[in-house]
This record gives structure tokens, C-alpha cells and sequence, in this order.
């Protein structure tokens, strides 16, 4: 895992170093930390691996739901109104004017 910071961030490198304790603190029933949280530059990155399947336990519940994109509800509403309506032609070369 990367966190990469821009601008103004570098100025709060202990906040991105706590998020990543956060992190090791909440997988640490599914992943084990290869390399610890070390800070290269202008970012802070560490490696983690899979515990073996028969020793993972989930900490967070896991979704039921598929998750589905939001449409834009315009453009649903644009298509139905022109349901009923016929094409509009704009003459035989198909240019208005």
C-alpha cells in the first residue's frame, strides 16, 4: 500500500503514517505486515500478505448487495418524453435550414 502526498499534505506526514497504523490495526485478523509503514519521499508505503485462509477471521461485515452505479436520472427523463413523438426530419439532405 502507497499514500501519496501532494502539496499542502506534506505538511501532516504523521497523519498519513497514523492512517496507515489504522489500517494494520483493522486487516490484522486478515493479513500480516511484511514490511512496517516507512516513509520514502513523498510517500509512505508498506507491504502486507494474506493470512492462509484457515486463519482469517473478518472484522467488518461483509456486503450482501451488489452495489449499483447511480445513472444520471436526466438523462432517463429526455428518453421518455420522446417515446411518443415521431423523428423529426429536417428535409431531404437531412441539414436544417
Amino acid at each position: 500500500m502507497v499514500l501519496q502526498f501532494r502539496g499542502r499534505e506534506n505538511a501532516h506526514k504523521d497523519l498519513g503514517i497514523a492512517m496507515m497504523q489504522k489500517i494494520i490495526k483493522d486487516l490484522e485478523t486478515m493479513a500480516i505486515v511484511d514490511m512496517p509503514p516507512k516513509l520514502v519521499g513523498r510517500a509512505v508505503g508498506m507491504t502486507m500478505s494474506p493470512l492462509p485462509a484457515a486463519k482469517r477471521k473478518r472484522k467488518f461485515a461483509k456486503i450482501e448487495e451488489e452495489y449499483v452505479e447511480d445513472d444520471d436520472s436526466d438523462e432517463d427523463e429526455d428518453d421518455s418524453e420522446n417515446e411518443g413523438d415521431e423523428p423529426v426530419t429536417s428535409g431531404e439532405n437531412g441539414h436544417a435550414g
